[in-house]
């Protein structure tokens, strides 16, 4: 990531054409920003940068672009993930996020190039990550069994 600070005459579609980024990638690099069309002089975002292969004692290790992943068919089993998936033609990131049951903003991350309504061309190789898999806390906490018996 490129931390950029907001300039004079910037708009977040000028930041993201100039650096080669689609908006809907920028935008889910800054979920602070909860009203694109108002940034402001001095503001601080973060710009995703289209991953680049690693140089001898460059640092981290950059995520894979499509053409750098090996060539890993997707299928259902969650264990084959990460994986490439040929899209079909129409298709969207927001779509395929939808039927793989993937939040969209990972997609985003991981495929830079392409807005999340964007129609797809016909074999489209669009990275497909790890299950990302977070513990959820129950909406209510169950009640312990004696607070349910002194209510009968």
């Amino acid at each position: 990531m490129i931390v950029y600070t907001i300039q004079s005459g910037d708009t977040l579609w000028k930041i993201a054409q100039s650096n080669q980024v689609a908006l809907d990638a920028l935008l889910a690099a800054n979920p602070q920003i909860a009203d694109p069309n108002q940034i402001f002089v001095g503001q601080v975002i973060n710009i995703p940068q289209m991953w680049q292969p690693a140089q001898p004692d460059s640092g981290p290790m950059p995520l894979p672009t499509p053409e750098l992943m090996p060539e890993v068919p997707c299928t259902d089993q969650m264990g084959q993930r990460p994986c490439i998936y040929l899209a079909h033609a129409g298709e969207t990131l927001e779509s395929i996020g939808h039927s793989l049951m993937i939040p969209l903003s990972r997609l985003l991350y991981f495929n830079l190039r392409y807005g999340r309504r964007e129609p797809l061309a016909e074999g489209t190789r669009i990275i497909i990550p790890e299950a990302e898999i977070q513990p959820m806390e129950p909406l209510y906490p169950r009640p312990h069994r004696n607070e349910i018996q002194r209510k009968r």
